[in-house]
């Protein structure tokens, strides 16, 4: 049930966000890349580091933001291996639209439940923080 809940957020995310000003952007973005990049530029391998998937999938994700003009990358000027990753003015605006996007969707479905806002973020939120970790 919780894999149909999450294939439906995404599902309305998407629906979502084809009709924002950053349509290019995909959840995949936000977790992988965006999520993770504030004013401070970081390494590609830090940004690898914190979001727990491939060096790889990292890559094709950078490559497609900077493409969007949503990063920036350049080399690293401590060590010419390595790349800056650098939010753009968009790559900020589809950050906020992407947060607005899953604000909007966690309230309708409070509101179809028939729960407050708060009622649902305390069951999601006691959901996390009794999960198992991983290889249980």
């Amino acid at each position: 049930m919780l894999g149909k809940a999450h294939d439906a957020f995404a599902a309305e995310f998407d629906e979502l966000i084809a009709h924002s000003d950053v349509p290019g952007v995909s959840l995949a973005h936000y977790r992988t890349v965006l999520r993770h990049l504030d004013d401070e530029p970081l390494r590609a391998s830090q940004i690898v580091g914190r979001c727990g998937v491939s060096k790889q999938a990292v890559s094709q994700q950078l490559t497609q933001l900077d493409a969007g003009g949503y990063i920036v990358l350049r080399p690293d000027p401590s060590d010419g291996r390595a790349r800056l990753v650098e939010l753009t003015d968009s790559g900020r605006r589809a950050r906020e639209v992407v947060r607005e996007c899953c604000v909007q969707i966690e309230q309708r479905w409070a509101a179809m439940l028939g729960a407050d806002d708060e009622a649902l973020r305390r069951a999601l939120t006691t959901i996390l923080e009794n999960r198992r970790p991983p290889g249980c």
